[in-house]
C-alpha cells in the first residue's frame, strides 16, 4: 500500500501552487523598474516523504530484490527522489523505474554517492523503487528522506522583462554542449574534453546538481518535461566565484550518466575559451534555457543574438535577450566563450563575467584536462621494432612511428593503431592496451583519457611460416625463395630460429610447407 502525502505536506503544496503568481503580480506593482538581476529560475518543490526499508539480507546465491516500494505524487509533472541512507553491500543496487515512459536508473553504491544520494529527473508521479541485494550479503538498507517535483508551473517571459532588449528574438535551438542545470534552473555549457562546464557563480555551490541535454519542448501548461536518463549527468566537483557583474564565474566537473559515459563523449561537441578580447560591436550570441511566455519554449535551449556594446575590466555589456534560466550561458563571439552570463537589466543592457579574469582562468586549469596533453607510448613484445600506423597526428604532428616511441593527444582523442602482419621475423598476434589484452586484429582504436601504453605482442606461432614471401598464399614461390635464401644462409632461412642455418632448418621448411602454413 502505497502511503498518502502527510496532511502538512498537502497543504504545503497547495499554498506553493497559489501563492507564486500573486506574489508576482505584487512584486511587479511595486517595481516596475528593476536594478540588475542574475536571471536564474530554480524548479521544483522539495517535499518531506519518510520510506526506510531497514536492514535487508540476502542469504541467496543470486541477487534478489529485496525492497520494493512505489512513490506516487498526484498532480506531479515529474519526481527526483532523495535518499537519508543508502547502504549497498557488495554489488548491491537500486533500480528506479519511470511508470510513466518506463526510463529506468541503477544506481550502485559508487553511483549513489556519484549522483549525491539522490536519483535522475524522471518524468510523470509515479516512480517505482526496488533495492536489489548482492548475492550472500548483509545489511542492504533504502531510505528516502524527500523528494522533489513540479506543480502547477507558471508561465514566464515577456517584452520589456529584465533581459528582454525590445522584442523577444529568441529562436529554438539544439546545441548539445549547453545544458539545463537543475534544480538551480541555470545553463552549463562544455568547454573541455573531459566534459567540464562553465557556468555562473551564483549558479553554482549546491549539492546534487544535474545537467541536462537534448531537453524536450515543455508542456501546454509550461511543466518541464525531462530527457532520458542517459542525457542527464551528476555535478561532482565546483570552482566558483559569486562576487556581483564582472566577478560572477564557475567551473563544473560533471560524472557520468547511467551507461557510464561522459557528456563530451556522448556528443562530441564543446565551445573553446576565447583567446582574444571581444569589441565593441561584434556580434555575440547565447544559447541557453531561459523562461518564455511560449510555455512550450519555458526553459528549453533558444539562441539569443545580438552584439557587444560595452567592455568592462571584467565583463562585457550586450544586448541579446536573456531571462530567468540564461544565467550560466555562454556569450559567443568568433565561435568561442568570451563571457558567462550572469546579470540582467529591464531595458538593457545585460552583463557577463570576461573569461580572461585571471582566478577564472586558473579555475578551469585547474579543473579541466582539456589543457594537459596525455602520452601514448606504443611498444612491441616479441619482435625488436615495428613500423606503427598511427591516426590521427598528435599534438606535435607527430604520426607514424618504428617502435619505441610516443605520441602526445588531448583528452579524449580518438586514436587508431595499425600494426604490421609481421615484424622481426614474427607474426602479428594482438594489442594489448595497459594491462587489457584486445580482441583479434591488427588494428586497434580507443580513446585517450589518461597516459596510455600500447604495446603489439607478435609470436612465431601466430605466423604461417610456410608462406616465405608473405603473399599470402603457399606455393612453389615460396619453396624457391626458401631454397634461395637457405643456399645463401641467410638470417631469413633461420627457419626454426635457433640462430644457425642448417639442414634442420630445411626439414621444418618442408613439413610445414607440405602441411599448407
Amino acid at each position: 500500500m502505497v502511503p498518502p502525502l502527510p496532511v502538512d505536506a498537502t497543504r504545503l503544496l497547495r499554498l506553493r501552487r497559489a501563492v507564486p503568481a500573486l506574489a508576482i503580480l505584487l512584486f511587479v506593482a511595486a517595481a516596475p523598474v528593476r536594478a540588475q538581476e542574475q536571471p536564474t529560475f530554480p524548479v521544483g518543490d522539495e517535499v518531506k516523504y519518510h520510506v526506510d526499508s531497514g536492514p535487508l539480507d540476502n542469504p541467496a546465491g543470486e541477487f534478489r530484490p529485496v525492497f520494493t516500494h512505489l512513490v506516487e505524487i498526484q498532480d506531479a509533472g515529474w519526481l527526483r527522489l532523495y535518499f537519508s541512507s543508502a547502504d549497498l553491500p557488495g554489488d548491491s543496487y537500486v533500480l528506479l523505474t519511470s511508470l510513466r515512459d518506463a526510463e529506468h536508473q541503477r544506481l550502485d553504491s559508487a553511483a549513489m554517492a556519484m549522483w549525491s544520494d539522490s536519483s535522475a529527473y524522471f518524468n510523470g508521479g509515479q516512480l517505482l523503487v526496488e533495492l536489489y541485494a548482492a548475492p550472500r550479503t548483509q545489511g542492504a538498507r533504502l531510505a528516502i528522506d524527500r523528494f522533489a517535483a513540479q506543480f502547477a508551473p507558471q508561465p514566464r517571459g515577456a517584452p520589456g522583462q529584465c533581459g528582454i532588449c525590445g522584442n523577444d528574438d529568441r529562436a529554438p535551438s539544439s546545441e548539445t554542449w549547453a545544458g539545463r542545470l537543475l534544480p538551480i534552473g541555470c545553463t552549463a555549457s562544455i568547454f573541455c574534453e573531459d566534459s567540464t562546464m562553465v557556468c555562473a557563480g551564483h549558479c553554482a555551490g549546491g549539492a546534487g546538481l544535474v545537467v541536462q541535454f537534448n531537453v524536450p519542448p515543455s508542456t501546454s501548461g509550461c511543466g518541464l518535461v525531462n530527457p532520458p536518463v542517459s542525457d542527464q549527468f551528476p555535478i561532482v566537483q565546483q570552482s566558483f566565484l559569486n562576487a556581483g557583474i564582472g566577478a560572477d564565474w564557475s567551473v563544473m566537473r560533471t560524472g557520468a550518466n547511467n551507461i557510464g559515459q561522459h557528456a563530451f563523449e556522448r556528443y562530441g561537441q564543446l565551445r573553446r575559451i576565447a583567446t582574444t578580447l571581444a569589441n565593441v560591436g561584434d556580434a555575440c550570441g547565447m544559447n541557453g534555457y531561459g523562461v518564455d511566455l511560449t510555455c512550450v519554449r519555458t526553459q528549453t535551449q533558444q539562441l539569443s543574438t545580438g552584439s557587444i556594446t560595452a567592455r568592462l575590466a571584467t565583463s562585457y555589456q550586450y544586448n541579446a535577450d536573456v531571462r530567468g534560466g540564461n544565467s550560466g550561458s555562454s556569450l559567443i563571439v568568433n565561435n568561442a566563450i568570451a563571457a558567462i552570463v550572469t546579470h540582467c537589466q529591464t531595458g538593457c543592457p545585460n552583463h557577463g563575467t570576461r573569461v580572461d579574469r585571471s582566478d577564472f582562468a586558473t579555475a578551469r586549469n585547474n579543473l579541466g584536462l582539456c589543457g594537459d596533453p596525455f602520452t601514448l607510448t606504443v611498444d612491441t613484445s616479441g619482435a625488436p621494432s615495428a613500423n606503427i600506423v598511427v591516426t590521427p597526428a598528435d599534438n606535435a604532428g607527430l604520426s607514424d612511428g618504428a617502435t619505441p616511441f610516443s605520441r602526445t593527444y588531448t583528452f579524449f582523442t580518438s586514436i587508431t593503431l595499425t600494426a604490421p602482419a609481421q615484424a622481426g621475423g614474427a607474426c602479428f598476434d594482438h594489442w594489448r592496451l595497459g594491462a587489457v589484452d584486445q580482441p583479434a586484429g591488427n588494428s586497434v582504436a580507443f580513446p585517450i583519457t589518461g597516459n596510455t601504453t600500447a604495446v603489439a605482442l607478435y609470436t612465431f606461432s601466430a605466423c604461417c611460416t610456410a608462406d616465405f614471401n608473405n603473399d599470402g598464399t603457399v606455393n612453389s614461390q615460396d619453396f624457391f625463395d626458401f631454397l634461395t635464401a637457405f643456399f645463401a644462409a641467410g638470417t631469413s632461412a633461420d627457419f626454426n630460429h635457433d640462430s644457425v642455418v642448417n639442414s634442420q632448418d630445411f626439414f621444418d621448411f618442408l613439413t610445414a610447407f607440405f602441411a599448407g602454413c
